[in-house]
């Protein structure tokens, strides 16, 4: 074995494995390229003023699958510019204020991933267009109390969308899925005896 090579390598590679990485979902950038956060805020505002009462919640793809690049949920990223697993997007529709829920990152999921947007100091908060970004862990308690009085609520109930097809190709996917009965997990049952 080249033991200058390998010396060589290590030494390259030590250094940049603690230096920060740029955030493999949220990125400014991107979000700038799109018009900027103003261009999010004012479709949440026209959405608001369709839906004049309640609460408008989004939710974020919350899973990440192996080895394939991370894409939201195509409504999330539409109104919010945010590509972080696991958020929540709560709007109060008669008071025109938005909140942002968001998982709490470990030190070496910032590192790996790079920070989500409640990972981010209060100032890059709001040059995202987000003034109140919670730990998605006070969610239900937030519900609860915006939700303990009678009030419109406004979700997708439906599938989100797939790289490869809209709603309803992907809701016949999932359909034709679910509608075949060896793909349904059953009991082992022990085959009937010949005897």
């Amino acid at each position: 074995m080249n033991l200058p090579f390998v010396r060589s390598i290590l030494a390259i590679m030590i250094p940049l494995s603690v230096l920060p990485v740029r955030a493999q979902y949220t990125d400014p950038a991107a979000v700038n390229d799109l018009g900027g956060p103003q261009e999010f805020t004012l479709r949440r505002t026209e959405v608001g003023k369709q839906l004049k009462t309640g609460y408008l919640i989004l939710f974020a793809r919350k899973t990440l699958p192996e080895a394939v690049h991370y894409r939201e949920d195509n409504d999330f990223f539409y109104y919010t510019g945010i590509s972080d697993p696991g958020a929540v997007l709560v709007m109060d529709i008669a008071k025109g204020k938005t909140l942002l829920f968001e998982p709490e990152q470990s030190p070496r999921g910032k590192q790996v991933y790079g920070a989500n947007v409640l990972s981010l100091p209060e100032e890059q908060r709001k040059k995202l267009g987000f003034e109140t970004v919670l730990p998605l862990a006070v969610l239900d308690r937030a519900l609860a109390g915006a939700l303990g009085r009678e009030t419109d609520l406004w979700l997708r109930l439906t599938f989100p969308d797939k790289a490869d097809g809209a709603r309803p190709e992907t809701g016949g996917d999932y359909g034709e899925e679910y509608s075949i009965p060896t793909a349904i997990p059953r009991p082992a049952i022990a085959p009937p005896s010949a005897s």
